[in-house]
């Protein structure tokens, strides 16, 4: 699947806004995600990729 990135961001103080439906990611957070760098997003919650 091909993930399409649009200028929309739900990580807590990204640049980009959050017009969607909270559950977006920018590119750079993205890659934090699948890097497995924490972040704040989602309503300050903290985002963290589960190791399989």
């Amino acid at each position: 699947m091909k993930t399409v990135f649009i200028e929309d961001c739900a990580a807590d103080g990204c640049k980009k806004k959050n017009i969607g439906n909270g559950k977006q990611m920018c590119q750079e957070h993205e890659d934090m995600y699948e890097n497995r760098i924490p972040f704040k997003a989602f309503y300050g919650k903290t985002v963290l990729k589960k190791e399989k």
